[in-house]
């Protein structure tokens, strides 16, 4: 045992503990009850397509990088795709992720630095909560902690470069954005080991193939497709996709502007306090006993520094609208850095209470933090969605209208993936694949409904049910002059309304209305256009074909 493990009171391996502890009971409860969100449909639709041997990009539309889905359909392919397999999976990859980093903490800085680390980890509930519900950030933090173990490990040099270069290749594949990351940590890491042409050209060697490998074939298959939903579509939702365009224009900034990206920046400091604390006390207060010495994480700690805040840095400042989730993708490998650089300033020359003083306030802000992020009422929510809530009845309702060998139109996606149901072509992406005035020839080739092609599935009646938002309709078609006319038109000469879920804290995307295929003569009857009745025998007009 070395003097810094001999020195960590057992209090602090206690409270790391239960942190642990703790964690996994909130991000498991999490991924079984915690409300659903639009993009989970669409990422675990995507994972059945794949699973189905379809390609991204070439034939359905992916608005991501292309290597998530074949992590979630290879592991899955046994139990099955479904909300809560996704849920559960993401969970234990998130928390593999976390516990890579602690021990890469133990190794780098030993107990205390372990305890710290995990205090800052485990003792946040948006982790428990964002890591369990959204696919891409708990992947990205097991490639990072992995690339981390691999560089402190006691490989060659040439080994450990090329191995990081791999699995931060593969974490852009998983998120186009954190090829950003990818590219400064590896770029200085090449660049600090220019010396030893063995690790340079392995590390260089290494990094093309693994993108060459995971990215490659999904370009050459569809060049401007891939572009468009890994490019276009990510760093210009704001003017791309209807539902996030807005009429006021303080709306529009406070949503998309700098705005948008104070709120998002004061939303991360909230969500990350402890971090956020510690790491101000790391760059402004320095013991005149502590000596100069190399990074904490030797010689990569310049590399891995400013890779993980320029990325933080990129998700905060670039993409529109730029979310402050988005940072959970970097945020926890930089608490390795903050816990190891806090636990050396407290134990660079400082008397022995004082120094117990400042191993308690992590804790303290790990225990407020918690206390923070813990709403009884929104538990007491969750739990009712699953258990007495909608969501199951519209599963159902929609299993009951549309036939197995049916499609369904719809921009909630959960609800076709829970009811196992397939949607129309062009669909896949749920409310992402609704473009109103992207030109036809590029909605056909990127897999997207334009206002052409959403009108002509309504009215060709090619969907056997069709289950729609509020926050689709009202707030996004009716930002296109005439679309939710048109859409209203078309909906009420070829369906009809079965049921209406109103707003509800259920659902909080607006009422949901489910629509089935009307019987042909009734739907010639509310078509307008021609009268059933006085039609005469032998007419070549639209009504001869519904009475068919």
């Amino acid at each position: 045992m070395s003097r810094a493990d001999r020195g960590c009171p057992h209090w602090l391996l206690w409270c790391a503990m239960c942190a642990v502890a703790l964690f996994a009971c909130l991000t498991l409860f999490d991924a079984f009850f915690a409300q659903v969100e639009k993009d989970e449909g669409f990422y675990d639709y995507a994972f059945r397509l794949v699973a189905s041997g379809e390609l991204p990009y070439r034939d359905f539309s992916y608005i991501e990088s292309p290597a998530l889905p074949y992590y979630y359909a290879w592991l899955l392919a046994w139990p099955g795709i479904t909300l809560h397999s996704v849920r559960f999976l993401s969970a234990l990859t998130g928390l593999a992720g976390l516990l890579v980093l602690t021990r890469c903490a133990w190794v780098a800085g030993g107990r205390v630095a372990a305890a710290l680390t995990a205090l800052l980890l485990f003792a946040n509930p948006y982790h428990a909560e964002y890591f369990a519900r959204n696919v891409t950030y708990p992947l990205i933090t097991l490639l990072l902690a992995l690339a981390l173990q691999l560089e402190l490990s006691s490989a060659s040099p040439s080994f450990r470069t090329a191995g990081q270069a791999f699995l931060l290749a593969l974490a852009g594949a998983v998120k186009a954005s954190m090829g950003v990351v990818a590219l400064i940590w590896v770029g200085l890491l090449l660049w600090r080991r220019r010396h030893d042409r063995r690790a340079v050209l392995l590390g260089a060697g290494a990094f093309l193939a693994a993108l060459l490998v995971s990215v490659g074939p999904f370009l050459l298959a569809a060049p401007a497709a891939f572009w468009f939903n890994v490019v276009t579509a990510s760093l210009h939702r704001g003017s791309v996709f209807p539902f996030m365009r807005l009429a006021d224009p303080l709306d529009q900034w406070l949503e998309f502007g700098w705005g948008q990206k104070i709120l998002g920046a004061r939303t991360v400091i909230l969500f990350h306090l402890p971090l956020v604390v510690l790491s101000v006390l790391c760059l402004t207060r320095r013991s005149p006993r502590m000596q100069p010495r190399d990074g904490v994480l030797g010689e990569s700690t310049l590399a891995v520094a400013a890779a993980l805040v320029g990325g933080l840095l990129f998700h905060l400042l670039v993409p529109s609208p730029a979310y402050p989730n988005y940072c959970f993708l970097t945020l926890p490998t930089l608490g390795v850095l903050v816990a190891l650089t806090y636990a050396r300033m407290i134990s660079s020359g400082d008397p022995q209470p004082e120094r117990r003083g400042w191993l308690a306030l992590p804790v303290i802000l790990g225990a407020l933090n918690l206390l923070a992020g813990f709403d009884p009422s929104k538990v007491g929510l969750e739990v009712g969605t699953w258990r007495h809530g909608s969501q199951r009845e519209l599963a159902k309702l929609v299993g009951e209208i549309v036939p197995p060998r049916g499609r369904l139109l719809t921009d909630y996606l959960p609800v076709a993936v829970d009811a196992n149901r397939l949607v129309v072509r062009g669909n896949e992406g749920g409310r992402s694949s609704l473009i109103p005035d992207l030109p036809d020839k590029e909605a056909r080739a990127f897999h997207i409904l334009n206002r052409k092609l959403l009108l002509d599935i309504l009215s060709q009646r090619q969907a056997q049910g069709v289950v729609l938002t509020g926050q689709l309709t009202e707030q996004s078609f009716g930002t296109v002059p005439g679309f939710l006319e048109e859409i209203e038109m078309a909906l009420v000469r070829n369906y009809e309304l079965v049921r209406e879920f109103p707003p509800s804290v259920y659902f909080p995307y607006g009422r949901i209305r489910v629509f089935r295929l009307r019987n042909l003569k009734t739907a010639a009857a509310a078509s307008g256009r021609c009268d059933p009745i006085t039609t005469p025998p032998g007419s070549t007009s639209p009504c001869a074909w519904y009475l068919r």
